[in-house]
């Protein structure tokens, strides 16, 4: 257990203070040597030998999770984006296919707007669905911002690079 400089005591494995977000001060172990009494009875004291542990500041590893988070949030934006292109092109299609079949069965017009009503009918939901998952896209990075901005693990540069800023 360890105090920040709030007052507010936080867990020995945690690096930044839960309450103000300020970082752990420097500590060099876990516990300083202290002189054991020998269990033989013979000679001098035993030496507490515990490894030396270091703190580490953790936002490397929450930047990595933001930035792989923004990388879902990017790639479900992309595929929505293809989603709504595939429906235009597949509707332009339909409908060039519509007018190529009204030229060569004599101008018929039934053709051409068979082609369009059918083209329209396809393009439409197919390009909803790619509007709606770019959206779900952009609610991601929006909450991702909102996350970002907020936690007390990462500094102010890291949230810049995390979000693409810097």
């Amino acid at each position: 257990m360890w105090h920040c400089k709030c007052g507010t005591p936080n867990d020995d494995g945690v690096a930044r203070c839960w309450n103000c977000g300020a970082s752990r001060p420097a500590a060099t172990s876990v516990a300083e040597p202290e002189a054991v009494a020998s269990t033989s009875g013979i000679g001098e004291p035993e030496k507490d030998t515990r490894e030396t542990v270091r703190y580490q500041s953790a936002p490397t590893s929450t930047a990595i999770r933001y930035r792989d988070a923004y990388l879902v949030a990017k790639v479900t934006s992309g595929i929505g984006t293809t989603v709504k292109a595939i429906g235009v092109i597949l509707g332009v299609l339909i409908v060039l296919g519509g007018i190529i079949a009204s030229s060569q069965n004599g101008g018929g017009v039934q053709y051409f707007f068979a082609g369009l009503l059918l083209g329209v009918v396809v393009a439409v939901p197919i390009f909803v669905l790619g509007v709606l998952v770019a959206a779900q896209g952009q609610v991601l990075k929006a909450t991702l911002d909102t996350a970002v901005h907020s936690s007390p693990f990462l500094t102010k540069e890291e949230m810049a690079r995390v979000m693409g800023i810097k």
